[in-house]
């Protein structure tokens, strides 16, 4: 396990509806999602954090939605997480700021429509530091 990668997914408002996110992803309870295309060749695992991206393009509300402890891999190549505290609240009125978005960018990189990305090291930090920046 490598402590140092911070996994950030990516939802579409093409496939994902906003209200349906809120009632579906509650703090502490189990999710299970799939994973369309990953942009790493790690693979995630038990323990590591996971934060939910909302994409800009066509979102009526985009930014960090809910973030969470990854549990696992589910059957067929998802991703099993919990999601912690302050999720709720974010996916009411998602977390944005120009620091969220650029680290969110750095890690994207140039191929930005796939599902799940892998910050590490100093991106993992910087995206880590701006959340707690914009979470105040």
């Amino acid at each position: 396990m490598n402590s140092a990668v911070v996994w950030v997914y990516q939802l579409s408002s093409k496939e994902w509806n906003q209200d349906l996110y809120r009632l579906g992803v509650l703090e502490g309870e189990r999710v299970a999602w799939p994973v369309g295309k990953k942009q790493s060749e790690l693979e995630p695992e038990p323990g590591e954090r996971i934060v939910c991206w909302w994409a800009k393009t066509g979102a009526p509300e985009f930014g960090v939605v809910g973030w969470g402890v990854i549990e696992g891999s589910t059957y067929g190549e998802g991703i099993r997480w919990r999601p912690r505290s302050p999720s709720d609240r974010w996916s009411m009125s998602p977390l944005r700021s120009p620091e969220i978005e650029a680290a969110v960018d750095k890690v994207r990189g140039k191929m930005r429509q796939a599902t799940l990305f892998a910050a590490q090291g100093e991106d993992a930090v910087r995206l880590l530091e701006a959340i707690k920046s914009a979470d105040v």
